[in-house]
């Protein structure tokens, strides 16, 4: 472990004890005056719940919190929550939880901890990455999940939401500078369009120029990125009855975290290659990219008949994820990869939920996904003989229907 990480952890640490002393302040205050502690709401049973009142072992960050702690990222988020480990392979994402978790980034292989962004489920890796810059809350779920997410997650879930429309406006806008000529920006604001329609846009850019090494064949930086997106949403209250949320999100990724190729110090190469190599440094020839494209659509809509609620939402997500590196380390293009990796993910959920009064909660539902991925290796470099390429493509069709219920009285 080198001492950027160390530092990092130990400033993570110093800040999670500064924001939680109030909040063990609030409690001591609370036992001694006989007020109670602001509820935190959740949606771990697909409906809006008190933590305390969830039978799951729950992690709830908030903005407040997440501002706080400077979390800005998916990676950021394991600094403060015990047991969650978030790893990368390029632009794939591979999330684990006490543990269990899945290491295949490829598409079609769905991760065994399951990714959501606003009640949307994300089946591949490259879905994972993403920015908060208007983070409402992010809940982890600990073990197992049945199909009262639609899908079977073995290890657990990370569900994202992000901020709603709200006819009050807003705004705020910053800027940051750091090290590795790392330049930063981001926009929030939220008003009101008409009498029962709501909308917010949020925008960000991020620049990381300077590379943490250097690759010794071609001089360039190593460990370098660059992203920007943006993510709007829609807010119609058409009754008092009835509530339709629409979304969409575009967002860009590339650069060489986790991809950047190397040889173990210590170790040679075809034809005795061995360079002089620091730890972030790389020795690959053609340098190693990623870029990662995402888009995405959803739409939620909600109408309350007294006896129950019924909710539908509806999910497109493309992701294309392109990638090229340098398997043989060499100086001379032995044995080079280029991969493209695509995936079209279509869902559609139904829940009929009881109202918010009743004693007995209770939830009947329904998921459907259709999933089209698509992997294509190509090969380059005199390791293929005389025509120097070999390529490998593959399909997969996901066709999934699944049904859920649950009930519990308060």
């Amino acid at each position: 472990m080198d001492h950027r990480t160390l530092k990092s952890r130990a400033l993570r640490a110093l800040l999670v004890t500064s924001a939680l002393c109030p909040l063990f302040a609030g409690a001591a205050h609370a036992q001694t005056s006989g007020t109670a502690l602001d509820e935190i709401v959740v949606t771990a049973q697909r409906r809006s719940e008190n933590l305390q009142n969830v039978p799951i072992a729950v992690s709830a960050i908030n903005a407040s919190l997440a501002e706080k702690l400077g979390i800005i990222d998916m990676q950021s988020v394991v600094e403060v929550v015990p047991g969650l480990t978030f790893n990368r392979a390029s632009t794939g994402a591979t999330p684990f939880i006490n543990g269990v978790g899945s290491n295949s980034t490829s598409p079609g292989n769905e991760p065994s901890v399951a990714t959501f962004i606003d009640d949307i489920y994300q089946p591949t890796s490259f879905g994972g990455f993403f920015e908060f810059n208007n983070i409402e809350q992010v809940e982890v779920l600990k073990g197992p999940q049945g199909t009262l997410f639609g899908r079977n997650a073995t290890g657990g879930v990370v569900h994202n939401h992000t901020k709603d429309p709200s006819y009050t406006p807003s705004m705020n806008l910053s800027a940051t500078y750091g090290n590795y000529d790392t330049k930063a920006g981001q926009f929030y604001g939220t008003t009101k369009i008409t009498e029962n329609v709501a909308g917010n846009l949020a925008l960000f850019v991020k620049d990381q120029a300077d590379g943490w090494g250097v690759n010794v064949l071609t001089g360039n930086p190593t460990f370098k990125s660059y992203a920007h997106g943006a993510r709007a949403k829609l807010l119609f209250d058409p009754s008092d009855a009835t509530t339709v949320r629409l979304s969409a999100n575009y967002e860009l990724l590339k650069g060489a975290v986790g991809l950047a190729q190397r040889l173990p110090v210590g170790f040679t190469g075809r034809n005795g290659y061995g360079p002089n190599i620091g730890f972030y440094d790389a020795s690959s020839a053609p340098d190693s990219l990623y870029k990662n494209i995402v888009k995405a659509g959803s739409a939620k809509i909600t109408h309350d008949f007294g006896a129950a609620k019924l909710i539908s939402i509806t999910g497109y997500t493309d992701i294309a994820s392109w990638d090229i590196f340098d398997v043989g380390v060499t100086p001379t293009n032995f044995f080079a990869a280029e991969i493209l990796q695509t995936a079209k993910t279509f869902t559609q959920e139904l829940q009929l939920t009881s109202p918010d009064d009743s004693d007995i909660k209770w939830i009947i539902g329904a998921f459907y996904m259709k999933d089209h991925s698509q992997f294509t290796n190509t090969y380059t470099g005199l390791a293929f003989g005389a025509a120097g390429i070999t390529t490998a493509d593959v399909n997969q069709e996901t066709d999934s229907y699944s049904g859920f219920a649950q009930a519990s009285a308060r």
